[in-house]
């Protein structure tokens, strides 16, 4: 049978390709088969509008951080971590200890830096009343001893507070948390030792008036 040359172009073109991609995943899994295997979990997080996550490895849990350490120069890497939705490869940080790590998506490269460094747990949290619509609402108010502040706004929001340092005040009865620039950001009543209600805010966080906060045990 005859064959053109069109044809077998294609067709070298095509076995060339198969063999290259065979040859990547083979490198591919037999550097991650040389690395240790780590494990990425996610836990509900009040303080917070999505889920924690944490890598295990060697039974210490490296936590997600802030990206207000500038992502470093990564270093070797040194582990290989799976979660429900793929695969990250594990790098060390350039000019830090074992306390920091970088995780980088393999599909998105998406970098996330995590932290084995104890947290700080806020000195008082309110967390929204339970209601059909606490989903699209701001769902909690943290507070911390050296006078700053956290809320989690639902991603709906157009207000991108982000990881910026807010900070509160209290007095007569009103909590005001404030944005770094020193303006107002929202303001709640104090309802009794256990209860805020908001009350306004100067920035669309989709918070309901009137909404009450409890704080948690």
């Amino acid at each position: 049978m005859h064959v053109s040359r069109k044809a077998s172009t294609l067709m070298f073109i095509l076995v060339t390709l198969i063999a290259v991609f065979g040859v990547c995943v083979i490198l591919n899994k037999t550097s991650h088969d040389n690395l240790p295997e780590m494990v990425i979990v996610y836990e509900d997080n009040p303080a917070f509008f999505f889920s924690d996550m944490k890598l295990i490895w060697d039974d210490v849990a490296y936590r997600k951080i802030s990206y207000a350490m500038r992502i470093p120069n990564k270093g070797k890497q040194i582990g290989v971590a799976t979660d429900k939705y793929g695969t990250w490869k594990v790098f060390e940080l350039n000019g830090y200890s074992h306390d920091y790590l970088l995780a980088v998506d393999e599909e998105t490269k998406s970098p996330v830096v995590l932290s084995s460094l104890p947290k700080e747990e806020p000195w008082r949290q309110y967390i929204i009343e339970n209601s059909p619509s606490s989903g699209l609402q701001l769902r909690s108010v943290s507070l911390f001893s050296d006078g700053t502040a956290t809320i989690a706004i639902p991603p709906v929001s157009s207000t991108f507070i982000g990881w910026e340092k807010l900070t509160y005040t209290l007095e007569n009865e009103i909590l005001s948390v404030n944005r770094q620039s020193g303006n107002l950001l929202a303001q709640f009543v104090v309802v009794d030792e256990d209860t805020i209600q908001f009350r306004e805010s100067t920035y669309p966080i989709f918070a309901q008036e009137g909404a009450l906060y409890h704080l948690k045990i």
